[in-house]
């Protein structure tokens, strides 16, 4: 596994983030939602840290383990409580907007691949004010199958335009660098190649994200800059 490297230049030309925990601080957000959801429909309150491995998970997954008999309501509970706290506990983590801005000047194409529905993504993405910052976003329902399925990594190249080069997948979770390896499993490395970075500041362990043997870790989002070869 191959840490970041000053000056290193891969020549990314395109990057692909997840947004909760890579983008966007959502966790206290997440975690006070699906206590709610759960408290509302059977009165019993779980502890947020029994809900922690639930982050990163798409809503259906995770409510037909919490509360399968009730997974439309819960998803529908869920969905109108954290969207009316995301102005008070959700905002982007340090040096997003400054990063996303620079790979925009470096004519880096940016998507967002995300198991969070639009609606919920678009609210987050509003209020961090980059509502226009990506070319493309790929959201949880709008392929097949979520990640860590290829199926989102590989809409994204597609929707990217992209036939040749060397792509970067950025997120937080095993299931973000899953999807990305699944995808490149699918793909010709002759024409395309998806590289990972796990971002260690996002809601998986350090430990947990090493086991998964992505290409890069990094600390801070700006260290995409480094590996783009785009001067912060």
């Amino acid at each position: 596994m191959a840490q970041t490297k000053i000056g290193e230049r891969p020549g990314f030309g395109a990057v692909l983030f997840d947004l909760d925990g890579t983008l966007l601080d959502t966790t206290e957000a997440i975690l006070c939602s699906l206590q709610y959801t759960v408290n509302h429909l059977t009165g019993k309150t779980p502890e947020k840290e029994d809900l922690r491995k639930y982050l990163g998970w798409p809503l259906t997954e995770t409510f037909s383990e919490l509360l399968p008999q009730k997974v439309e309501e819960a998803c529908e509970v869920y969905l109108h409580h954290n969207l009316s706290i995301h102005k008070t506990l959700v905002r982007p983590f340090p040096n997003v907007k400054k990063t996303i801005a620079r790979l925009q000047e470096c004519r880096i194409k940016l998507a967002v691949v995300t198991s969070k529905r639009r609606c919920a993504v678009m609210e987050g993405l509003n209020l961090a004010g980059l509502t226009e910052a990506f070319d493309v976003l790929v959201c949880y329902g709008e392929t097949e199958r979520p990640k860590p399925y290829p199926d989102p990594v590989l809409k994204a190249v597609e929707l990217l335009g992209l036939e040749k080069g060397r792509v970067l997948m950025v997120g937080d979770t095993p299931s973000d660098i899953r999807s990305a390896k699944n995808a490149q499993a699918l793909l010709s490395p002759a024409t395309i190649t998806i590289s990972t970075a796990a971002a260690t500041y996002g809601t998986s362990s350090r430990e947990i994200l090493v086991k998964e043997e992505p290409d890069y870790l990094i600390d801070d989002v700006s260290e995409v800059l480094g590996l783009c070869g785009c001067n912060p």
